[in-house]
C-alpha cells in the first residue's frame, strides 16, 4: 500500500543510499518513538502506516516539528475514494477530522499512508 501512495503522487521513496523506514503509527506514537523518529528526516524517508487510533495526533506532530512541508497523506490509495492531503494542509485538515465524528466509522484512517521525506 505504501508503493501504491507513492505512485499515487508520482514520488519516489528513496533513492540510492537512502533510507527507507516503515513504522507503525499506532505503537509508536502512543509509546514515544514516533516523535524522535520524525525529529531527524536527514537521509532517507518514513512511512507511517497504521495510525488507525493516532491520525489526528500524528498529522499535528509533523506540524509542531515543522516538518509538515516535507510530508504527506495518502487516504484510500487507488481506491475510488482517494485522497491526497500535502503537509500545508494537515493542520486544517486535522481540524476538519476532530469535529467529524463519522470519520473513524469509514476506511480514512485505516488506509492512510504518511510519507515524509527529508
Amino acid at each position: 500500500s505504501f508503493c501504491q501512495a507513492a505512485a499515487s503522487v508520482s514520488t519516489v521513496l528513496c533513492q540510492a543510499e537512502e533510507d527507507l523506514h516503515i513504522i507503525c503509527g499506532d505503537e509508536w506514537f502512543f509509546d514515544g518513538r514516533l516523535t524522535k523518529e520524525l525529529s531527524s528526516l536527514d537521509g532517507g524517508t518514513k512511512v507511517i502506516m497504521k495510525m488507525n487510533k493516532s491520525l489526528i495526533q500524528i498529522l499535528l506532530l509533523t506540524v509542531e516539528l515543522g516538518i509538515e512541508e516535507k510530508c504527506l497523506l495518502v487516504q484510500n490509495a487507488s481506491m475510488e475514494d482517494e485522497r491526497i492531503i500535502y503537509g500545508k494542509d494537515f493542520a486544517a485538515f486535522a481540524e476538519i477530522l476532530l469535529a467529524d465524528e463519522s470519520f473513524g466509522k469509514e476506511s480514512g484512517r485505516y488506509f492512510s499512508v504518511l510519507i515524509c521525506r527529508g
